[in-house]
Order: structure tokens, then sequence, then C-alpha cells
């Protein structure tokens, strides 16, 4: 989660949304991603909010290493976090630098869960983590972004986000940062037919407030309920792309790596 969105240790009940976002991730890595089944390999989480992510997908992972990198961390932040974190294998940083100082060789897999958004030059950054030490050809990138331009609203400033993106306007942006993008696609089409409800209430009204998901507080049996609907809603549509039936969805996903 991203931290405007959450203080930490103060909301013990998940966004839906967060957790159903988790299954699809670990799917995705399970289909495009078995360098992370590696007892050795080692996983970089640039921008990683709270790490309630990465500390999930490690579960599934325990031989890997991750490393996660959030510049909103600051000293009080990292003690909390490492604290929680205990004898996991996991490891925060708040700069890339900091990584760079214990990791002397490229790292397998870099994942970016909705981070490119909130930086204005996104191909500069991308260009410029490519070029780091923690780079190299084999590297794989998992990549999640907001999707549809049209579906900008009041949230997306919230969150300090740039943009929203498709699967073309993702590919290009990748491309021309010096990425080969092996495989793009969507995730939560039912979204969509919510966002769009939002968007048209918020432009009806004079109202111009936004709260994060890390406020949810509607109790454990609606969490469920859209949780489910949101797991159905990945696998239903992931079976009519397979059979060539492409639909949109509220995110999209990129797989890529650094070009030879």
């Amino acid at each position: 989660m991203d931290l405007r969105e959450l203080a930490l240790n103060n909301n013990p009940e998940r966004h839906p949304w967060e957790l159903a976002r988790i299954k699809v991730i670990k799917q995705l890595l399970k289909d495009f991603i078995p360098e992370m089944k590696k007892q050795d390999s080692c996983i970089l989480d640039m921008g990683c909010g709270d790490i309630f992510l990465i500390e999930n997908i490690s579960e599934d992972y325990q031989e890997a290493s991750f490393l996660g990198v959030d510049i909103e961390f600051n000293k009080e932040v990292l003690d909390i976090l490492e604290s929680r974190i205990g004898n996991k294998n996991i490891k925060v940083f708040n700069s890339q630098k900091g990584v760079q100082e214990v990791r002397k060789k490229p790292v397998d897999v870099v994942f970016l869960f909705d981070v490119i958004e909130h930086i204005e030059d996104e191909i500069t950054f991308l260009k410029e983590l490519n070029g780091s030490s923690l780079i190299d050809e084999n590297t794989k990138y998992v990549i999640t972004v907001p999707a549809f331009q049209s579906l900008f609203m009041q949230h997306d400033h919230f969150l300090g986000h740039f943009r929203r993106y498709t699967n073309k306007t993702l590919k290009n942006r990748l491309e021309a940062a010096g990425m080969t993008v092996s495989k793009t696609g969507y995730f939560f089409f039912s979204l969509i037919i919510y966002r769009s409800l939002e968007l048209l209430k918020e432009r009806l009204s004079k109202k111009q407030e936004a709260q994060g998901i890390g406020n949810w507080d509607k109790g454990k049996t609606l969490s469920r309920i859209m949780y489910s609907i949101l797991i159905m809603d990945f696998f239903i549509f992931r079976l009519l792309a397979m059979i060539g039936i492409k639909t949109p969805g509220l995110s999209n996903y990129a797989i890529c790596q650094k070009s030879a």
C-alpha cells in the first residue's frame, strides 16, 4: 500500500482490492517468472510502500531474498518495519544507493507495482534504473499500473499520479526506456464499472475530496464478498484471454526486461 494511504500499524483491516491484487500478482509470477523459484534468487521491490505485498509474496518464495525500497521511508519507519520483519528474508532501504551498498551483483527480478505513474518522467527513471549495477539483460521486470486516462479522477491526484495507461501506451513507454516487453494485459474488469460510476458521481458533485484505501472499514463480510468477486473476475477473464477474448481492466501489467 502507498504510504500516503496508510499510517503504519493504524488500520489492521486491508482493502479487498489490495488482497485480491496479491493473488493476481502471485499468479503472474507463477505464469511468467520461473526465476523466482531459484534458491538464491533476489527480488528488488522499488516503491514497496508498507511492504505488506512483499511480505505476502515472500511466504511463497522462502528461499529467495527480497529488497524493498521506498524513498518515503525515514528512520522511524525503517525501525518499525525492521522490527516487524524480524528474521524474514526481507530487507528495507530508503534509497537505491542503499541497496547497491549491500548487493554487488544484478537482481533476478524487479517489482514496480503501481509505481511509475507517480513519476513525472518515468522513461528517464527506467533508463537510469536499467543503467545501474542492479540490472542486467537477464533481470525480469514485473510492472503494474492503473489503466485508462479517461478514468483519471480526484483519487489519482490524491495519490500523486501523473497518468494512467493502456497496454499500448505502457508498452510504448517501456520500449522508449530500452525495454523488451514480452507480455502485457489487464485485470479487474468489474472495477471499470465501479470506477466509471465514481467518476460520474465526482463530475456531478461539487465535492472534490479523495481518500485512500487505508481507511477501509466496511467489515469482514463485505470485504470477503468484494474479494471473492475480484478473484472470480480475474480468473474468468484470464480464461477468456487464453482463448483469444481480450477484455479491459482497471489495472494493467507488463513483463519485460532490459533490451540486449
